[in-house]
């Protein structure tokens, strides 16, 4: 065989080493466009900081309401988000009722 320079095993790991740098590549890219494609359908998701100030609500508060949960969030790379239709409904659902509350017993404590 005086067509390759290298022999057998040698040709092997050769083809080996591109097909597994060809596949690094491929999927390197594959998943970092599922990842922007991921993040940016989700453009009506609200940081920490978003839902503290959309509740009038320190930092502390929230994350006893997820640790009790009472709000769902999600995890994406180490930040949690939060579904802002969800919050929008979770608030309307949950603050109404307590503004209900306070006043029904404002009447009746006079």
């Amino acid at each position: 065989m005086g067509y390759f320079p290298m022999n057998e095993e040698e040709f092997k790991k050769f083809l080996s080493d591109i097909l597994d740098k060809k596949l690094e590549q491929f999927f390197t890219k594959y998943y970092s466009i599922k990842e922007k494609e991921k993040i940016s359908a989700n453009i009506s998701l609200m940081t920490m900081k978003e839902t503290e100030m959309f509740f009038g609500i320190s930092r502390t508060t929230l994350w006893k309401w997820i640790k009790e949960n009472k709000i769902d969030s999600q995890e994406i790379k180490g930040k949690r988000y939060f579904d802002k239709n969800y919050l929008i409904r979770f608030k309307d659902t949950n603050f109404r009722y307590n503004e209900r509350l306070q006043k029904n017993s404002e009447k009746y404590c006079r």
